[in-house]
This record gives structure tokens, C-alpha cells and sequence, in this order.
């Protein structure tokens, strides 16, 4: 949808990993993207599934549907000129995150086998 281009940025509890950014292949993130569109570009930039997301504002968890104007409480034309700063609480116990860490071995087979 259209509206002004609003900058994000998502500091990961897993890692202390800030991720930053405003457009998500080639749609700019604006003040009615929801949630779960969101999850789907911190999915990207991070690694992290989306199922194991979860994003704070201030304190207050974001569904799925909620957008980041119902979050602010505010008129898209009265939007801060900053970054919208979120909390992405990571929950390593649900599948698909907790399955891993993965590593190479060594196995006995050749060519051959």
C-alpha cells in the first residue's frame, strides 16, 4: 500500500543483532505493514523462521495483524522521522529453531560406496 517510507529496526534477543531497513523486495515498509509482514523481511535478514518470532514495541507484543500505525498510535502523516525501533524476541525451543546447530563430519565412504 502506499504511504511514506517508515525505517525499522530490529534488535534480536538471540544474538544482539540489530538489523535495519525500510524496503523488503522492493516494497517500501510503511506504517500499514503488519506484523507478519514483517516477520517475513526479518526472516530474511536474520535467519530466523518467522514462527519463531516475536516483536515488541514499547513493551506491548505485536499480532500478526497489527500494523505499525495501530502500534504508534498515530497518523501516518504524524509518523517520527527516526527509525521504529522493535524487539525481536527469538524462541529457540520452537520448531524450526531449535533444531541444530549443524556441523560437517567425517564419514568413511569413497567414491565408490
Amino acid at each position: 500500500t502506499g504511504g511514506s517510507s517508515v525505517p525499522v529496526e530490529a534488535h534480536c534477543s538471540h544474538n544482539g543483532q540489530c538489523v535495519s531497513f525500510s524496503e523488503h523486495k522492493g516494497d517500501a515498509v510503511t506504517a500499514q505493514w503488519t506484523a507478519a509482514q514483517l516477520h517475513v523481511a526479518i526472516e530474511v535478514l536474520t535467519g530466523v523462521h518467522r514462527q519463531c518470532q516475536r516483536l515488541m514495541f514499547r513493551g506491548r507484543l505485536m499480532e500478526p495483524d497489527s500494523t505499525l500505525q495501530s502500534m504508534l498510535g498515530c497518523d501516518p502523516e504524524k509518523l517520527p522521522g527516526r527509525k521504529i525501533k522493535l524487539y525481536l524476541y527469538v524462541d529457540r525451543h520452537r520448531f524450526p529453531q531449535k533444531l541444530g546447530p549443524f556441523s560437517l563430519v567425517s564419514v568413511p565412504l569413497k567414491g565408490g560406496d
